[in-house]
């Protein structure tokens, strides 16, 4: 690198500094913002969800209130039998019975209550409730936020606003996880509330309303009906005013009761009914509610940042680099795999011809057994047949190299023309990539432009030269499948022919050389496939009774045999091949019609 060059790249690292540092502060300030908008939303949710799937909902609240209610109904009844003027000592008499019953139900309930600054206790239990739900939210929350800011701290961003990054991270991993979160503290929150024997003031006040109300039976069917048996007995003259304010006393005992059956009844039904289905927020109801929350306004932009500037100068140096070479690369890694391939192919014909040269007796002359001498001529004919096969394959190859090179010197002659449109979009990825993948230190920047240099952004913004580089590929797939079917596995395949044909009738032969020859021969066969399955192409051999396949199969011949149903594959013909899922050749077969 340059000295010019060096100085350029080392201010290109102070402003990235600059511009990195400033990046990660707004970030952590808005991931922060946006937690506890979060974390204040899906808690709101909570205490409402809750109030709306709570199985006794405000009943139990009732109950105190009720309570409250009747001791206050109490302490009038009190307050004015204390001033009344009734002169029946039985009424009187029995009226204070009454005031004692409930003054000392005012003092248990008094006692019972304590002080609650005149909050009903039931709500401030079923408050604390949900405040331990919601502060289980706020925890999972906080690790959340946690989590994300130590990959804030480690990560930079692949857009020039945070807010934007930060609220996208929020919306496709967060809120996911958040939902989770409220689900759960709504199941504990929900349990808790509908337990009602492990709640200590819903339990006492419900024990408390009932006795009242079984107390408060009591107390009609027996004191109050003594008093208003008293008060026909006295002299109406004497006390004709005091009677309304006595019947005042026994009508609110009576409404009291009354008022009290339905609640008690209600709050029996609610608590007696078979528990609710947990409630199911979706995801889609807690997003709707949660986005608001997670929405930020004004985000900032740091594009025209000095260190941009910077960068897309930096870019210039890359466009005088080969867009080319990653390509010619490509097109001769493709046409070598062939070649090498033939060249194995080619070894093993090679090979064995040179071991039929010299293994293989010409036929015995007047020879006793006719079968022997024509195994003997078979052999020749494999032996003239392989050393075609050799012949035809060098041909070929040098065919294909030919066109290899043409294809590549083709490929060289390209010219490469980069429009300002290219260019600004080239550059712009480029700092797209450096925000997304920056170098960690200085002396990473050669490796950072050297990386982009190489890969196929360049290309991939340029749809000129794309479909150049895509139609060269085209024609090296082109080239080289038709080599590999035409000339390698056509090759093979013949091959296989002979050994099906011909070398059937050695592997039976009365001369040990001769079967020895056959073995031979069926060796190469399995050292030819062992080849191809290093190159990956896989034989395609189906198995007798196997379904006939259009896409792996060819059927030569379709016959009737009872032994077959329908569509069953006979016999193999000749195996077929495919390489990485794609079909070379189809296997021909015989299949049953």
């Amino acid at each position: 690198m340059s000295a010019k060059r060096d100085i350029q790249r080392q201010s290109l690292w102070k402003s990235w500094m600059s511009l990195d540092d400033t990046i990660k502060e707004v970030a952590e300030l808005r991931a922060y913002e946006l937690f506890e908008n979060l974390k204040r939303a899906a808690c709101e949710a909570l205490t409402s969800s809750a109030a709306r799937f709570s199985r006794l909902g405000t009943s139990d609240e009732n109950t105190y209130s009720r309570l409250v209610a009747l001791m206050e109904t109490y302490q009038q009844i009190i307050d004015s039998a204390g001033i009344m003027n009734h002169k029946g000592p039985t009424v009187i008499l029995l009226l204070s019975g009454i005031c004692e019953v409930l003054a000392s139900r005012l003092k248990e309930f008094e006692d019972a209550t304590g002080e609650h600054n005149g909050k009903n206790p039931i709500t401030l239990e079923k408050q604390i409730i949900t405040d331990q739900a919601t502060a289980y939210i706020s925890e999972q929350i906080d690790r959340l936020s946690k989590n994300l800011t130590s990959r804030l701290n480690a990560k930079h961003y692949t857009t020039l606003n945070p807010s934007v990054y930060i609220e996208k991270i929020m919306q496709q991993e967060i809120l996911p996880q958040a939902h989770v979160i409220f689900q759960e503290g709504l199941r504990i929150c929900l349990a808790s509330l509908n337990d009602l024997h492990s709640r200590k003031a819903a339990g006492l006040y419900t024990e408390l309303i009932k006795r009242e109300w079984e107390e408060l039976g009591n107390i009609i069917k027996v004191q109050v009906l003594a008093v208003e048996s008293a008060t026909t007995e006295t002299d109406a003259s004497e006390d004709a005013d005091a009677l309304p304010a006595v019947y005042r006393i026994l009508d609110m005992l009576r409404e009291a009761y009354q008022h009290m059956g339905p609640t008690i009844g209600e709050f029996q039904k609610l608590f007696n009914s078979a528990p609710l289905p947990e409630p199911e927020i979706t995801y889609d109801e807690f997003a709707q509610d949660m986005n608001n929350a997670i929405t930020l306004t004004a985000p900032e932009n740091f594009a025209t940042h000095d260190f941009f500037i910077l960068l897309k100068n930096e870019a210039i140096a890359l466009f005088d680099q080969g867009q080319l070479t990653k390509t010619a690369y490509q097109i001769q890694k493709t046409t070598s795999d062939e070649k090498f391939l033939a060249e194995g192919i080619k070894k093993a014909f090679v090979d064995l011809y040179g071991l039929l040269h010299t293994q293989a007796q010409p036929a015995p002359i007047n020879a006793e057994d006719p079968e022997l001498a024509l195994q003997h001529n078979i052999i020749t004919g494999i032996t003239e047949t392989i050393e075609i096969k050799i012949e035809s394959l060098a041909d070929s190859f040098q065919t294909f190299d030919e066109d290899e090179q043409n294809l590549l010197r083709s490929f060289s002659e390209e010219k490469i023309m980069i429009s300002d449109e290219d260019r600004n979009r080239i550059e712009n990825d480029l700092c797209l990539a450096w925000l997304e993948s920056p170098p960690t230190t200085e002396s990473d920047i050669t490796e950072f432009f050297a990386s982009f240099a190489g890969n196929e952004t360049l290309a991939a913004l340029n749809g000129r030269i794309q479909k150049k580089i895509d139609n060269y590929l085209a024609r090296t797939e082109k080239l080289t499948f038709r080599f590999k079917k035409e000339v390698l596995l056509y090759e093979i395949c013949t091959y296989e022919e002979i050994l099906t044909h011909s070398v059937s009738r050695l592997r039976a032969s009365s001369s040990a050389e001769i079967r020895a020859i056959s073995n031979l021969l069926d060796a190469a066969y399995t050292n030819l496939e062992i080849l191809l399955k290093k190159n990956n192409i896989m034989p395609i051999r189906p198995a007798t009774h196997e379904m006939f396949n259009a896409f792996l199969h060819d059927a030569l011949v379709a016959e009737k045999h009872e032994d077959f149903a329908k569509g069953e594959i006979i016999k193999i013909l000749n195996t077929g091949y495919m390489q990485k899922e794609k079909v070379i050749l189809r296997a021909n077969v015989i299949a049953a019609r």
